[in-house]
């Protein structure tokens, strides 16, 4: 049985025509190739899973479009442009088609040892400016979430590998934007709707409901150590085993993090 491709439309009744199967997941939704109009085929459509579809979700959305973030030439920051609609209803959004490769598979070992990398070998951490680079691709992040920062009303609270997408000239894209926190006289009034424990602070791990506890920015910078230290040394910075008591029951990262079990920190004996 092949699948037709799907029409839905924009809140300007322009009827758009999505492939028939996705071109990237996550926990919220899934992300499809725009096939007609031609001028939108520089953009993709998220369309949410059946729960994710409420009415706080919709609301967000509307509201992130009319308080868009100005950016330079280079879209570091995949905002959101347009609201989807099937038959009526609300089911996702437009936001421009991000190039390059995932954060994620330039951390993992198994894709530079299975893949063509030549294009990517000046990142390699055994070349001569692969460090070099590596630093300028931390910079690149931390530019593009000081560009978000600066909005006193937005913090991220999920900044992880899979969110971004990384070009070889060393350019970054920011994806996954619609689960950002937003904030209003230190009020939430938006919640991030995913975090991952991997790469949340010591608070979140101690019981912070940050659904309803503003996630400062400093959670956010929090966040950004861990990846700048993956991103600089190849491994996550509270990767370990074999703790000794009391903290032998520790096994994975969140575990560490909750525990302040750095390597180099004050615990590293």
């Amino acid at each position: 049985n092949q699948r037709m491709p799907r029409v839905l439309q924009l809140e300007d009744k322009t009827s758009i025509t999505i492939d028939t199967e996705p071109c990237g997941s996550g926990g919220s939704g899934e992300v499809y190739k725009i096939l007609s109009p031609t001028y939108l085929t520089n953009q993709v459509v998220k369309l949410y899973h059946k729960e994710r579809l409420t009415k706080e979700a919709e609301n967000k959305i509307r509201h992130l479009i009319s308080k868009k973030i100005n950016q330079g030439e280079h879209e570091s920051i995949v905002w959101i442009k347009n609201v989807v609609l099937d038959n009526g209803k609300f089911a996702g959004f437009t936001m421009n088609y991000a190039d390059g490769i995932g954060l994620e598979q330039f951390l993992n070992d198994r894709w530079w040892r299975k893949n063509d990398t030549k294009d990517w070998d000046k990142f390699k951490l055994e070349n001569e400016k692969g460090i070099e680079n590596r630093v300028r691709l931390c910079s690149n992040i931390a530019v593009a979430i000081n560009i978000i920062h600066k909005n006193s009303n937005y913090t991220i609270a999920d900044i992880k590998p899979s969110n971004f997408k990384i070009h070889k000239n060393g350019l970054v894209s920011i994806i996954d934007i619609d689960n950002i926190e937003v904030v209003e006289n230190t009020k939430v009034l938006y919640a991030a709707q995913v975090i991952t424990p991997d790469f949340s602070p010591p608070e979140f791990h101690n019981g912070l409901d940050y659904k309803q506890s503003a996630a400062s920015q400093n959670w956010d910078r929090y966040s950004l150590g861990i990846l700048f230290y993956n991103i600089l040394c190849g491994i996550h910075p509270f990767l370990g085993v074999g703790c000794k008591s009391p903290y032998d029951n520790c096994t994975d990262c969140p575990d560490m993090i909750k525990n302040g079990l750095f390597l180099h920190g004050k615990k590293s004996d």
